[in-house]
């Protein structure tokens, strides 16, 4: 038990006052609108995704884990979005809703520019009632459940086509700070994420598409991290390829399409020092497209 409430205040002090804050994913390459409010409403369909992710798998009662659930439409010019996520650390818990406005504006004929902005509430919850403390009488423990609720707001600008995308989104604009027990202090204020993505098709054959892309983040005191992806289609329905992120991450990336219906599937191995610790994570996508009317119809990303 003392292995959990460490780590569990190693992942409080690190995701909430300094560090990444935002779930990572690895099935963005199928569902782009998880990184840009500025891609609700640019497909040629209305998809609806389930994304859960268990991560840092072999560290039992303390591996983060992430639950979405996406979709977004388009109307005329207009995209509207929204989703809803749990997120789990331990012993620590983010719940939220987002809601997203997107417009989008024809250049030329096959390209579009896309401006993006989301509104969110969010609960951020500690649980002490399942910590065995070293300190059984301090005072400073509250060993009850407490919670902060937060607003916050996401903005993003978009170029994109057929064969083509490239995105900059700025993720929790309002950099809010946390209350936790009567408490508000700078050390537990949320920070500003930055992303930036780029993918490009190319046509191997009538048969294949290879599209690379990259996805770049940044978020206050850490360094820039990076996703180098490959991805190979086939045939419109089968597609598998591999990740690599400069945290020393690789995944290995599956899935298929079958009518209107999308399935992903993602393994993260740690080439680091969590390799030591069972550190595999594991990612579903379970999505669904519903058709659009003709005059709705965007180019698909």
């Amino acid at each position: 038990m003392k292995r959990i409430f460490a780590f569990s205040i190693l992942l409080i002090s690190a995701l909430i006052a300094s560090s990444q804050q935002l779930p990572l994913y690895s099935g963005y390459v199928l569902n782009s609108y998880l990184i840009s409010p500025a891609y609700a409403g640019t497909e040629d369909c209305s998809p609806i995704y389930l994304t859960v992710r268990s991560q840092w798998s072999g560290m039992n009662g303390i591996s983060p884990s992430t639950q979405v659930l996406s979709g977004h439409t388009s109307i005329d010019d207009y995209g509207l979005g929204g989703m809803v996520f749990n997120d789990r650390y331990g012993n620590t818990s983010i719940r939220g809703a987002k809601f997203t406005y997107a417009k989008h504006f024809g250049v030329g004929t096959d390209s579009y520019l896309s401006l993006g902005a989301s509104v969110s509430a969010s609960s951020f919850a500690i649980d002490q009632t399942e910590y065995n403390f070293f300190d059984q009488n301090d005072a400073s423990i509250s060993r009850i459940r407490e919670s902060s609720f937060t607003p916050n707001a996401d903005f993003g600008v978009a170029f994109h086509g057929e064969a083509f995308r490239v995105s900059v989104s700025a993720f929790q604009l309002i950099e809010s700070k946390l209350t936790f027990g009567g408490n508000t202090s700078d050390s537990n204020r949320l920070v500003r994420h930055y992303y930036m993505n780029g993918a490009y098709k190319i046509e191997l054959s009538d048969q294949m598409q290879l599209e690379p892309s990259i996805l770049l983040r940044y978020s206050g005191p850490t360094t820039l991290q990076a996703d180098i992806n490959a991805l190979l289609l086939v045939n419109d329905m089968f597609w598998g390829g591999l990740s690599w992120r400069s945290t020393r991450f690789v995944s290995v990336l599956a899935g298929a399409n079958y009518k209107n219906f999308r399935f992903g599937y993602a393994f993260d191995l740690s080439l680091g020092k969590l390799s030591t610790l069972g550190s595999a994570s594991h990612e579903i996508v379970l999505g669904y497209r519903f058709p659009l009317s003709s005059k709705n119809s965007r180019p698909a990303l």
